[in-house]
C-alpha cells in the first residue's frame, strides 16, 4: 500500500522502486519507512525505501543497489 500523500516526485521515484523490486526474483519484500509512515512527513522529507532479500542474494543484490536507485530515478 502506498501513501496517499506523497508529492509528485516520490510518488514517481516509489513507483519506479516498487516496479525494480518487483522485477528482481531476489526481492522477498520492499516498503517504505519513516516519515511518511508515521504521518510526519513535510516538504523536506525524503524517502527512506527498504528491501528484504534470502541470505542468498544479498551479495548479489547488495552490489546492484546502485542500479536499483537509477532506477528508481
Amino acid at each position: 500500500m502506498k501513501p496517499a500523500n506523497l508529492p509528485p516526485n516520490h510518488k514517481t521515484t516509489l513507483d519506479r522502486f516498487v516496479d525494480a523490486c518487483q522485477s528482481d526474483a531476489r526481492i522477498v519484500a520492499a516498503f517504505l519507512g519513516d516519515s511518511y509512515v508515521t504521518g510526519a512527513a513535510d516538504a523536506h522529507s525524503d524517502l527512506d525505501l527498504y528491501l528484504i532479500t534470502t541470505d542468498e542474494a544479498y551479495g548479489g543484490v547488495s552490489r546492484r543497489a546502485r542500479g536499483l536507485c537509477a532506477q528508481a530515478g
